[in-house]
């Protein structure tokens, strides 16, 4: 996939298709530079699941998080409807260290949060 000079919304949103949840769930991290990294939840190398934010941190390079701004979109696979796809209580510990954090709710709109807020 080509990402370079794409807005991170827009790619948040085409990763969606990738994951084979019921819940699908895809984030990416922007680092100061413009370079992504990028993640879906899936069933993850265990089988018991890992969430998108994991996946996207999993990439990206752990000197440039600070600063960054991680976008996490999500929708119900079926209907295709978003859902809220704020960051569970597991990737509240790897998002804080962001500057923002952008979700999607439950209407399709994009909620900012500063990290280190909450």
């Amino acid at each position: 996939m080509k990402i370079k000079g794409r807005d991170p919304k827009e790619i948040a949103l085409s990763l969606l298709k990738r994951s084979d949840c019921s819940v699908q769930v895809a984030a990416v991290l922007s680092d100061k530079r413009g370079t992504y990294a990028w993640g879906w939840n899936s069933s993850g190398p265990s089988g018991f699941g890992e969430c998108a934010e994991a996946a996207a941190f999993k990439r990206a390079n752990y000197k440039r998080i600070p600063g960054s701004v991680i976008w996490i979109a999500g929708r119900r696979r079926k209907s295709k409807n978003p859902v809220t796809s704020k960051p569970c209580a597991f990737c509240w510990q790897l998002v804080k260290n962001c500057a923002y954090i952008m979700y999607m709710d439950n209407k399709g709109d994009w909620i900012t949060l500063r990290g280190e807020s909450f």
